[in-house]
């Protein structure tokens, strides 16, 4: 009989992830998240959704390209960075304190894209953004947290 042994982890399986620092993995959903809403916002373009919206304190709207939609997401990501490393460092329970503090967060970031001084449309593409770009990140590193319990 011929046996043949496989590694009980690959390059790219759940053990080697759980030891890439947690900055990494934050920083590579950020940066997957900001490609999904690229590609988000060009769909919603081509569907016709006028997004022209007046930024918090402005009276008049101007369009919302690629420019902003990016900047949206790394400036999330990058606070969503911080934020993970700091409960990876110090909390008990990093993945538990991470999802505790990101979500009700979430929900205080739809008051800006909800309250905009736009057509309903354009509100509800900019939400959705929002939650496709948290949709990707906030798992990726709530897991990454969860793998190593108090990882780094």
């Amino acid at each position: 009989m011929i046996t043949t042994s496989t590694p009980a982890s690959t390059s790219d399986g759940p053990a080697v992830r759980a030891q890439r620092p947690v900055y990494q993995v934050s920083i590579a959903a950020g940066a997957a998240a900001l490609a999904v809403v690229e590609v988000y916002g060009a769909i919603a373009r081509a569907a016709g959704v006028p997004l022209r919206a007046a930024a918090f304190g402005a009276h008049h709207a101007t369009q919302v390209n690629a420019g902003w939609l990016a900047f949206g997401v790394a400036l999330g990501a990058f606070w969503g960075t911080v934020l993970a490393v700091v409960v990876a460092r110090y909390a008990a329970r990093p993945a538990r304190a991470f999802l505790v503090t990101t979500l009700p967060l979430l929900a205080l970031s739809l008051a800006g894209p909800l309250t905009a001084q736009a057509t309903t449309a354009t509100r509800v593409a900019l939400a959705g953004g929002h939650l496709i770009a948290a949709g990707v990140i906030i798992p990726v590193v709530a897991h990454r947290l969860a793998v190593s319990g108090r990882g780094r």
